[in-house]
């Protein structure tokens, strides 16, 4: 049996007209991770939770919406550690 592969489609998906594959949503173990070494980074006076979030969203390359609670928690977590 032989398959003509030139009568197939090039791409099944259209990725709005490039070549980019679409970030697959990160871990919360990634997000964990990735917040904590921002934080660690950051001037805690100049930040708000906001920018924390867009921030790692920003990075992934998704809306991170669906994690906002695990988010703000890693940084109420890690603001608690610093006032100890």
């Amino acid at each position: 049996m032989s398959f003509n592969f030139s009568s197939r489609p090039q791409s099944i998906v259209s990725y709005s007209g490039t070549n980019e594959i679409p970030a697959a949503y990160p871990t919360d173990e990634m997000i964990t991770l990735h917040v904590e070494e921002y934080l660690r980074r950051s001037d805690m006076t100049q930040i708000t939770k906001k920018i924390v979030r867009d921030e790692a969203s920003t990075f992934f390359g998704v809306s991170l919406r669906d994690s906002r609670d695990l988010i703000n928690q890693v940084i109420t977590r890690e603001v608690a550690k610093r006032r100890v």
